[in-house]
């Protein structure tokens, strides 16, 4: 996986874009829409106030000044914080529908897992009670652990041999009215 999510995280499982990973898909997977959502957050203008304290995108995008910044958010930062992880909600939200039609619900619950982590330590971010060099270590670490378990899962994805769902015998209905009552019966 290389991307994060995890909103960020949707970000993780672009690698992923299959139900099973040993199947062949005849149709072609879209790509997750929370790397589209996440990109224009990071390319706009809505959150200049924070765009060089911490990574707007993704957390590979976080640089050496953001790692080593002592700081914690004034009152002004706390107002930004608190809307851009408000878009990054949604953004993670898009890809919880995405990961739920098109990944592997293994992968999905290890995205689920570090997007919960994201918003968590954005909220310990807002409080005061992490640095925002602090914050960008920790994001990185909760990166990090969950592309090593995706890298993991996948592999016993591959692994684990595929089994063809029980096919169910056609069946046929026939309706019938009459008077103001429709009976049907299947066989």
């Amino acid at each position: 996986m290389r991307n994060f999510v995890h909103a960020f995280f949707a970000v993780l499982l672009t690698a992923c874009q299959a139900p099973n990973p040993s199947q062949e898909i005849p149709r072609e997977i879209p790509l997750n829409p929370a790397l589209t959502c996440i990109q224009q957050i990071a390319v706009g203008t809505d959150f200049d106030a924070i765009k060089s304290k911490l990574a707007l995108g993704t957390a590979a995008e976080e640089s050496f000044e953001m790692l080593t910044n002592n700081d914690k958010p004034t009152e002004e930062e706390k107002t930004q914080i608190a809307k851009w992880i408000g878009r990054r909600l949604e953004c993670d939200r898009e890809s919880a529908a995405w990961l739920r039609q098109y990944a592997p619900p293994e992968i999905a619950a290890i995205n689920s897992n570090a997007a919960t982590s994201f918003f968590s330590l954005t909220a310990d971010l807002y409080n005061g009670k992490l640095t925002y060099g602090e914050y960008a270590h920790a994001r990185a670490r909760v990166v990090s652990e969950a592309q090593a378990q995706d890298a993991v899962m996948m592999q016993r994805l591959r692994e684990r041999p595929y089994q063809m769902p029980a096919v169910q015998p056609p069946t046929t209905t026939n309706c019938y009215v009459v008077g103001n009552q429709m009976n049907c019966t299947t066989c």
